[in-house]
């Protein structure tokens, strides 16, 4: 009779673990972006399913979100679904998903097995942050030299890894020479058009350029974002 006792306490702390329950002093969360509960017991360890996005626990809009979902013995007969956010999950390989979402807010991850309750995993979704713009390397101050040599300008997604860029959309110029009228073009898309180029290469120093409403558009945007402004005086 000790077999089916010990079969209901494992039961037990399987149970537990998928709740994942803070209370039990036995059960160890991981950081979130590996979600993962681990009972200890009799100095043995029994990990459940282990759900983790492979960039952080976030999903973006407009991009795929590539998922790994590992659980004890065989996976096969595991049912994975996702909701919430506009979620569309999709399978690339053995227990790998991806997941594409388009509203911002939270997203679940659903994973069960037969005769066993579903565990949920909470996501959250996101757009992107606004990119920060930039004239090559330079943000403030640069040579005539340096100046006339760039084809553009940028906007950089910060401190996101995963591999996505947005597209300039388009901008004015407003170059203010020193002791002269300013000079005004409007620019579309991020590569220098010759109206553009023009003024660009009028630069000397102590001249101003001023890189206004700068409109970008990032993956999963239905429209065109303002970002910040750009002001660059020459050396």
């Amino acid at each position: 009779m000790k077999t089916p006792i010990v079969l209901v306490i494992l039961f037990a702390l399987c149970a537990a673990c998928s709740s994942k329950t803070s209370q039990n002093k036995e059960i160890q969360n991981t950081p979130e972006d590996h979600q993962q509960a681990v009972v200890e017991a009799n100095n043995r360890r029994y990990p459940c399913t282990v759900v983790s996005a492979d960039r952080m626990n976030i999903f973006y809009i407009g991009v795929d979100n590539p998922v790994t979902i590992s659980r004890n013995g065989d996976i096969s007969n595991v049912k994975v679904s996702c909701s919430g956010g506009g979620c569309h999950l999709s399978v690339i390989g053995e227990g790998k998903y991806n997941v594409r979402v388009s509203t911002p807010g939270k997203a679940n991850i659903s994973v069960s097995a037969p005769g066993e309750q579903p565990e949920i995993f909470e996501f959250r979704v996101k757009r992107f942050p606004d990119p920060v713009v930039s004239i090559g390397r330079y943000k403030s101050s640069i040579s005539a030299a340096e100046f006339k040599a760039q084809k553009g300008i940028r906007a950089e997604l910060k401190n996101i890894d995963i591999n996505a860029r947005c597209a300039v959309v388009g901008f004015e110029v407003i170059h203010i020479p020193k002791g002269k009228e300013p000079v005004i073009a409007t620019q579309p898309g991020e590569n220098f058009i010759k109206a553009t180029r023009n003024i660009i290469d009028a630069a000397k120093s102590d001249d101003i350029y001023c890189f206004n409403g700068i409109q970008v558009r990032c993956p999963g945007d239905a429209v065109e974002r303002k970002v910040n402004d750009l002001v660059i005086k020459i050396k």
